[in-house]
């Protein structure tokens, strides 16, 4: 049996990473963000409950401002994952 299921995960805060920009001279690859971690960080922890993830969706970026800089990211996502037989 092939289905899908979408679950959003919770709180996926990430702290800034005030010193990696968006991406590299020589590369078109972005660097690791403060919100590519939170999205990383939410798929590990959905796999640990989760089997057969396959594809996910951010459905918003959040995030915490203090003192003028950013304190953390906020990411909701949707993921994607089939059902197993029975």
């Amino acid at each position: 049996m092939s289905a899908s299921g979408a679950a959003h995960s919770a709180d996926l805060r990430s702290p800034p990473c005030p010193t990696a920009p968006t991406a590299s001279p020589r590369s078109s690859a972005p660097h690791p963000t403060a919100s590519t971690r939170a999205v990383r960080n939410g798929i590990e922890r959905a796999s640990k409950t989760l089997r057969h993830i396959d594809w996910f969706e951010i459905t918003r970026v959040r995030g915490r401002a203090k003192d003028g800089r950013v304190e953390h990211f906020r990411v909701g996502l949707k993921v994607g994952f089939r059902l197993e037989d029975e």
